[in-house]
């Protein structure tokens, strides 16, 4: 077997937004509607195990975990240009 690097994990941040829904009653047709607002509050996980939990978006640069997500984001955007320039050659 030939050697290898050890195995890492791949850096993939995801962010959700926390959104809420209202159901109107019916109106005079029998129609409902239903209303969507965010709720002001984002979460963001790694596949290296980082959840920041669901936290203010006006807050979320000031959040000391969103550092490493941050430095996340570079190493995901480093990997898309190294790809890229892979298939280029």
């Amino acid at each position: 077997m030939p050697e290898t690097e050890p195995w890492t994990l791949e850096h993939k941040v995801t962010w959700f937004v926390q959104v809420r829904t209202l159901n109107s009653r019916p109106d005079s047709e029998g129609a409902r509607w239903r209303e969507t607002e965010a709720t002001g509050l984002v979460l963001a996980v790694c596949n290296c195990g980082l959840n920041t939990g669901w936290i203010p978006k006006a807050d979320m640069t000031a959040q000391p975990a969103l550092a490493d997500v941050q430095q996340h984001a570079a190493l995901i955007a480093q990997a898309e240009t190294d790809r890229s320039q892979r298939c280029r050659s």
